[in-house]
């Protein structure tokens, strides 16, 4: 049985275009990218955990605002930071790769070697992490708090720290956890892969206030933080390298959307995002034996704009 060419392009393909479509829309202000992640997200407790021996990966930070005025009513600051966590994992970008991991359960994170990692490390001889709840829907990914500590979602991103963090969860890690800077605001930190596998990561969320002043009256805007960390090295070609390049490209679309790319990189993107979806089709074929049908790329005309990928 085939799947469906409208189920496994047209929807992704539509995803796009509503991205294309919703960069007018947001309400960010103040956006802003840099090629490095903070030190303390480098040195940070889950990455002590799943890369301990190396720090030198491919780092990335988002920042951009909201003015407080756009939320309505009095949101708490873990409340905002939870939406934030949730628009993530359920937002068009990210919607590929949440199929591919749901469709052929990939398991891209040693959660054995974390867990070793963790015992090894602890001097309390009763501390032990419990990995859970395991989260598949995303009616599971609560609007109103972080994932817990230990929580896996869509059977890699681990929850590894959060300023939600409870006494009782702080007992279950590692007795140098406190050696570990932390934000000073409402954090939470997802962890994934392992070395055996040549693919580590971390993404981090991070969320405060600020208030900006100008000459004719001062405003408060919500400040968020995006930090990604990834270190490859024994690649494993078809899942390791076709993550690489997806994680780009989703990093691309949602600073596409926000404002904060320049507005001509929407064909390169379109473009690339067409080759990873081919990519995905054979790999789906690979793994499950369903043959899944290919994505064309757009004609690009140089007096045109590049059309997102289409169906053949």
């Amino acid at each position: 049985m085939a799947i469906s060419r409208f189920t496994t392009i047209g929807c992704t393909a539509a995803g796009l275009a509503a991205i294309y479509v919703s960069s007018q829309l947001l309400p960010f202000y103040r956006a802003h990218h840099e090629l490095k992640a903070s030190r303390g997200h480098v040195n940070s407790f889950s990455i002590s955990i799943v890369a301990p021996k190396q720090h030198h990966g491919i780092q990335e930070n988002y920042s951009f605002s909201i003015p407080v005025k756009r939320f309505k009513g009095a949101v708490s600051d873990e409340e905002i930071l939870a939406r934030f966590t949730r628009g993530f994992f359920s937002g068009f970008a990210f919607t590929p790769e949440r199929w591919l991991l749901s469709l052929a359960p990939i398991q891209l994170t040693d959660i054995p070697v974390i867990k070793k990692a963790i015992a090894i490390r602890s001097q309390n001889s009763d501390a032990e992490l419990a990995i859970g709840p395991e989260i598949w829907d995303l009616s599971s990914i609560s609007p109103k708090s972080t994932p817990p500590i230990a929580s896996l979602l869509f059977g890699n991103f681990l929850v590894l720290d959060s300023s939600s963090m409870t006494p009782t969860q702080r007992d279950r890690l590692p007795s140098d956890y406190a050696r570990h800077a932390k934000p000073p605001h409402a954090f939470v930190e997802f962890t994934y892969g392992g070395e055996d596998l040549g693919l580590v990561g971390s993404h981090r969320f991070e969320f405060f206030q600020r208030s900006y002043k100008s000459q004719d009256e001062g405003h408060n805007s919500v400040i968020f933080l995006f930090e990604s960390y990834r270190k490859q090295q024994r690649l494993i070609p078809k899942v390791s390298g076709l993550l690489q390049r997806s994680t780009d490209v989703r990093i691309r679309l949602e600073t596409l959307a926000s404002g904060m790319v320049p507005r001509e990189e929407y064909a390169d993107t379109g473009r690339e995002a067409t080759h990873i979806l081919n990519d995905l089709a054979t790999m789906i074929t690979e793994i499950t034996g369903i043959q899944a049908a290919p994505a064309r790329e757009p004609a690009v005309d140089d007096d045109e704009e590049a059309d997102w990928p289409i169906i053949s």
